[in-house]
Formats: structure tokens, C-alpha cells, sequence
């Protein structure tokens, strides 16, 4: 079917040939003879001439004017075809897309509702564990109560249980560590009953006593940082101090009892005689006057019997200074220590190397000090004590 903008330039070319036909007639009737007029005049036959060509020249002009509208016409719709042709083209294409387009997007649908189908069922599954997860939950939950229930009753038939023991055991040791540290001055002690009475505490595995092991953390290490002389090592000094009393020499013209004589005796002759007699007399006066130089008054001397009871007095302050040292008694410590040093410079000999190394050393442990601040460690225990209130 011929579009009616394409059928308008044929009628039109339909109508020219028509003209040009008319046309060709006109020029047949023009080259008829005419009579010949010659009574008109020049400008007459020239008008009468140009009156005759005028629908010639109107012809081929009109010709020319149809000839240039087909010719742009037949462009214009070779142009307009063309151009339809090319949408056709386009149209077509976009179409093929659309239909590809369409065809992916009922795949995805497709996929999609696989997937969610897939996804409904794997919730599905998700829900029955989960169903199954809680039911479970429920009956451990009720096989707890059960269990906590009978121990409860357990223990309220044993009315104890084995960490109260070791509770016990803490508390005991906590009120040690207060008694040796306030009391007895006992740093070491204290510290060794508090670490125990927290290893009783860590073994009982009871929670609830966290704060009262925190406590007893900050605690020891107070009792580390107190600083304390060296008790037994002064203990040690006294004790072969009072083991070298018997070697000291007692001052003044005192009598000496020779090892001479005790081998004489052994060595005596069973049969005694005149010479024997006369020899142990000499040997006797000899030994019994003794002469020494000393720069002090001479004092009177000694029975052996006071002499034997000086030197026991002596080993009993030192001892005495010894124990007081171990129970941290202080004042009865340095008061021994004096009357030790007292007897020393009035009873034996002080040019004696072992009675001025005593002084020494019995003046040095005088000037000892015992002072130091010891912290409260209390606070454990009271904290145990409100524990086992509640």
C-alpha cells in the first residue's frame, strides 16, 4: 500500500504529462500556417510574435518546475524511506533487547523464588532445632533445679559440708596471723598463716569469698615490705656467745687450778716416800702462789664456789636476752644485754681478747632497733567473719 505523502508527487507527475500533452498540442496548432497580415505594423508584428511564444515559454517553464518538484520530491521521500527503514531497524532491535531483557528477568524470578523456597525451608529446619534447643534447655534447666535442690538437702542433712571445713581452717589461721602480729611482734609468722588461710580459701572453690581473698593479697604483701632484724641470726650470736662463757678469765689474784696437777695425780707413784712427799708439798706451794700485774684494784678472791655460780648467772642473762629476742620483748632483751656487760667489765678480765670481743659484740646488739610499723591485717577476717554472718 502506497502512502498517500507518496502518492501526492506521482499525481502530480500524472498532470504534468497531461500538461505535456496539452502542450505538444499547443505546438502542433503553432506551426499551422497563418495568414500573412502585412498591413500591420513592426511593433504590431513583433507584439503579435511574442504573443505567440508566450505559452511556449510558460510551458517549458511550468516543464522545468514539474521536472525540479519530481526530483526533489523522489529525494524528500527516498530520504523519509530511509529514514523509516532505519527506525524499522531500531525498533526491531530494541524489540529482540526487550525480549532478552524479559526472558533474564523471568529467569531471575524464577531463581529468586527457588531461592526463597530454599530459604523457607532452611528456616524451616532453623526453627525445629531451635524448638528443640529450648526444650532441651528446659529440661537441663529442671534437671539443675533438681540437682541443686538435693544437694541443698544433702547438706542440710550433714549440716556441713567439706569447704566449710577449709572456711574453718582460714578463719583459724587469720585469727594466728592477728594474734603473732600483734601480740608477738611475729612478722614471719603472720605472713606464712595468712598465705596458708588463703590457699584453704582458693581450695574450698566457694566464689563468694573473692573479696575476702583480695584482701588477704593486700595484706601480705604489707607484711612483705615491713622491714625486720635478723632474729635468728642474733639469736645465733647470743647462743655462741653463751657457749664461750665458761673459756673467759675472771679478774683479779683469783686461783688457777693448773692441768699439772691432775697429771701429777695421775702420774703419782702407787708407794708414797719421803721424796714423794717433799716434791708434791714444792709443787703445791708453787701453783698456790700465782703473781700477775693488773692496772685495777685488786679485788678480793673468789671462792670456787661463787666463781663456778658467776659464770652460770652469765649464761643465764645471755639466754635470757636470747628468749626475750625470740619473743619480741624487747625491753627484758636490752636489760640482760646491760647486766651481761655489767658483770663483764666488773668480774673478768678485760685485757682478755675473748672478754672484749664479747663487749663488742654485746654492745652492738644494745644499739639494735626493734621499731617498726606494723600494718592491720584484721580486715580479712572481719570480712570471713560478715561472710559467714550472712
Amino acid at each position: 500500500m502506497v502512502p498517500e505523502y507518496l502518492s501526492e508527487p506521482a499525481m502530480e507527475k500524472n498532470q504534468d504529462n497531461t500538461d505535456e500533452g496539452n502542450i505538444i498540442d499547443v505546438e502542433a496548432e503553432l506551426d499551422k500556417p497563418q495568414p500573412v497580415d502585412n498591413t500591420e505594423s513592426p511593433a504590431a508584428n513583433s507584439q503579435s510574435d511574442f504573443n505567440r511564444q508566450l505559452p511556449l515559454i510558460l510551458a517549458v517553464v511550468a516543464m522545468l518546475s514539474v521536472a525540479a518538484g519530481g526530483v526533489f520530491g523522489y529525494q524528500y521521500w527516498k530520504n523519509i524511506a530511509a529514514d523509516l527503514h532505519g527506525m524499522q531497524n531500531k525498533i526491531s532491535e530494541t524489540f529482540n533487547e526487550q525480549e532478552k531483557l524479559n526472558t533474564q528477568i523471568k529467569l531471575a524470578q524464577h531463581e529468586l523464588a527457588k531461592q526463597k523456597a530454599d530459604l523457607e525451608k532452611q528456616q524451616a529446619i532453623v526453627d525445629q532445632q531451635n524448638a528443640l534447643i529450648e526444650k532441651e534447655k528446659s529440661a537441663l534447666a529442671r534437671q539443675s533445679e533438681a540437682m541443686q535442690l538435693a544437694v541443698e538437702q544433702v547438706s542440710d542433712k550433714i549440716d556441713r559440708s567439706d569447704n566449710q571445713w577449709q572456711i574453718a581452717e582460714a578463719e583459724y589461721l587469720m585469727r594466728i596471723a592477728n594474734h603473732r602480729l600483734t601480740l608477738g611482734k611475729d612478722v614471719n609468722t603472720a605472713l606464712a598463716a595468712l598465705r596458708q588461710a588463703d590457699m584453704r580459701l582458693r581450695d574450698s572453690g566457694d566464689l563468694g569469698f573473692i573479696d575476702v581473698r583480695e584482701q588477704l593479697a593486700r595484706e601480705i604483701e604489707q607484711l612483705k615490705t615491713v622491714t625486720q632484724p635478723d632474729i635468728v641470726g642474733i639469736a645465733s650470736n647470743l647462743q655462741a656467745m653463751s657457749s664461750q662463757v665458761s673459756l673467759l678469765k675472771l679478774a683479779g689474784n683469783n686461783l688457777e687450778f693448773s692441768s699439772n696437777d691432775k697429771n701429777a695425780d695421775n702420774n703419782a707413784p702407787s708407794e708414797r716416800n719421803l721424796d714423794t712427799i717433799l716434791e708434791d708439798s714444792w709443787r703445791g706451794f708453787r701453783d698456790l702462789m700465782v703473781i700477775r700485774k693488773h692496772d685495777k684494784p685488786v679485788s678480793a678472791m673468789l671462792p670456787p664456789s661463787q666463781q663456778f655460780f658467776l659464770f652460770q648467772n652469765l649464761q643465764l642473762q645471755l639466754e635470757s636476752a636470747r628468749l626475750a629476742l625470740l619473743r619480741q620483748e624487747h625491753i627484758l632483751f636490752k636489760s640482760s644485754l646491760e647486766t651481761a656487760s655489767e658483770w663483764l667489765n666488773a668480774f673478768f678480765d678485760l685485757e682478755d681478747p675473748k672478754t672484749r670481743t664479747m663487749l663488742d659484740s654485746l654492745t652492738q646488739l644494745q644499739q639494735q632497733s626493734f621499731d617498726s610499723i606494723l600494718p592491720d591485717i584484721s580486715g580479712s577476717l572481719n570480712l570471713l567473719l560478715k561472710h559467714k554472718d550472712n
